[in-house]
């Protein structure tokens, strides 16, 4: 049944968010391995070509050989030519991995809204959504952001870096003034994503936007994002302990053929360092993408939950009930209950 969206307690929305979760674990679940996928194959597969790449510098090193300093030179770029094709790749991969867990974000978060409002959005349908103008605006709000941190950290961080005692003492003193700013803009702006991708709104007026819902309930919004966010990350620990587990047994057998390799001659064989560096980066990469996943389940949910609870306390939701599916997109003033 729908019933009109109105302000919640903190238990309400902690109830909410867990039955949110449920409801749009299937969908949000698809989106995240299907979007972050490429992006952590081809972290993979950069992994494997530089550990290829170390093992043969390995080889081809002479550890009793004294080299002059132009052969020391020489040596030099040959190890790093091989070196440069692969951090390029690597760069790509970061940056096509970024793009994809901002992607998944927006996603997650417009399937959750339309859940939370009692509109079924299919994964596909929440992708084709946001993979256009919507995800340009995400990234130019993650950008500007971004921007914004980095400017006010810079200062502090050159007066430090100088050396002089007196503005050492000042650069420290901006650091720590810059953090309490930095909190209370984040707080300000965290609903942003939730904004662009609901609301299709624009880079400028998703951070007026959020500005003006937090307004008046930042401190509220500030306790309820620590409570959520505690809450969401015991969760992620309990999930991926088992693979934690998992990776620590596979570092451990790799760890295991380098020990026997050392003992049977001086120096480790290339085969089996490589086969370390890759073992611990992959179960690494798997780690970190299934982390990210759950993680971002867990923010689009309570975020969600957190934005619609301040537009009710804006009074955006004051009309009655209305009978029949919502006219268009997620603009409705009724919600569905989860129960």
């Amino acid at each position: 049944m729908e019933q009109p969206i109105q302000p919640w307690t903190f238990g309400e929305m902690f109830e909410r968010v867990f039955r949110l979760l449920g409801r749009t674990f299937t969908r949000n679940s698809l989106i995240g391995f299907l979007v972050l996928l490429p992006g952590a194959l081809l972290l993979v597969f950069t992994l494997s070509s530089f550990a290829g790449a170390l093992s043969d510098l390995i080889r081809d090193l002479d550890p009793s050989a004294t080299p002059s300093d132009d052969e020391v030179l020489s040596m030099f770029w040959s190890m790093l030519t091989p070196l440069f094709g692969t951090l390029i790749l690597l760069f790509v991969a970061v940056i096509l991995y970024s793009i994809g867990s901002l992607l998944a974000s927006l996603a997650m978060a417009r399937v959750s809204a339309s859940t939370l409002e009692g509109i079924h959005v299919e994964w596909s349908e929440a992708l084709g959504a946001v993979a256009g103008v919507v995800l340009l605006r995400g990234l130019g709000q993650s950008l500007l952001l971004a921007c914004l941190i980095v400017g006010i950290l810079i200062g502090p961080y050159i007066l430090l870096f100088l050396g002089i005692d007196t503005l050492v003492l000042v650069g420290v003193f901006g650091i720590v003034g810059a953090i309490p700013v930095i909190i209370w803009l984040s707080i300000r702006w965290q609903f942003a994503q939730i904004v662009i991708a609901v609301e299709e709104d624009t880079v400028l007026r998703s951070f007026q936007r959020s500005a003006y819902l937090v307004r008046e309930w930042w401190w509220r919004t500030f306790g309820i994002t620590i409570g959520f966010a505690i809450v969401a990350g015991i969760a992620v620990q309990i999930i991926m302990m088992p693979l934690g587990l998992v990776g620590m047994f596979a570092f451990s057998a790799s760890f295991a053929d380098v020990f026997v390799s050392s003992n049977m001659s001086d120096t480790p064989s290339p085969e089996a360092i490589v086969s370390v560096i890759r073992t611990i980066g992959i179960a690494y990469i798997a780690f970190i993408t299934l982390a990210s996943i759950v993680s971002q389940m867990f923010a689009s949910n309570y975020l969600v939950v957190m934005y619609y609870d301040l537009r009710a306390r804006k009074g955006e939701f004051a009309s009655p009930l209305r009978e029949g599916p919502p006219q268009q997109g997620l603009a409705d003033d009724t919600i569905m209950s989860l129960d």
